[in-house]
């Protein structure tokens, strides 16, 4: 089905910075294949004065059940358009992964994915391979809104020497609007 998002984040200290940005991304996906197109919003939101990202994407995936879990092994492509500098600032990603979810019970679920990917230097940094693990916890709160929890660590490969680990934490509310 169709699918569209909104998500915002921030630093702790409000300022202009790499934490700070919105993205929107709108897409379609069946079981097996998806694709879509969001938008970046980086470093001082809403001005035209800074790059931002323009990113195409392609899916392929399949997902295994066993009782209440879930596995999805995945294959992702997309390419990062700057829309400043093109041929310094744009790239290319190619990930490769599993998605685990769990429904704990009636409330509670559990998700995380694993990915290793490919980047052939975005924003004119090094290319190579980066790990990356997200994990999160989600409440059902309505049928419609759910409370989520998650924590994401970034690692980059040894031969970025330009990049650093990163861990963010994130609080969020989520909300589907069915359009029957």
């Amino acid at each position: 089905g169709f699918s569209l998002d909104l998500w915002a984040s921030s630093g702790t200290d409000f300022k202009p910075n790499f934490g700070r940005e919105i993205d929107i991304s709108a897409g379609w996906s069946n079981q097996v294949f998806g694709l879509g197109l969001s938008f970046f919003d980086l470093n001082n939101v809403l001005s035209t004065e800074t790059t931002d990202i323009v990113q195409p994407y392609v899916e392929i995936r399949s997902t295994f059940s066993s009782g209440s879990h879930s596995f999805t092994p995945f294959i992702k492509v997309d390419y990062n358009l700057a829309t400043r500098d093109q041929a310094k600032n744009s790239a290319s990603d190619i990930m490769v992964g599993l998605k685990h979810s769990w429904q704990i019970n009636e409330t509670f679920s559990a998700s995380q994915r694993f990915r290793v990917l490919h980047n052939d230097g975005l924003f004119a940094s090094k290319s190579g391979f980066v790990t990356r693990w997200d994990i999160g916890l989600s409440a059902e709160m309505t049928n419609q809104v759910n409370l989520n929890l998650s924590v994401k660590n970034s690692i980059p490969g040894k031969s970025l020497t330009d990049r650093e680990e990163a861990t963010a934490f994130g609080l969020g509310v989520s909300t589907n609007f069915p359009l029957s």
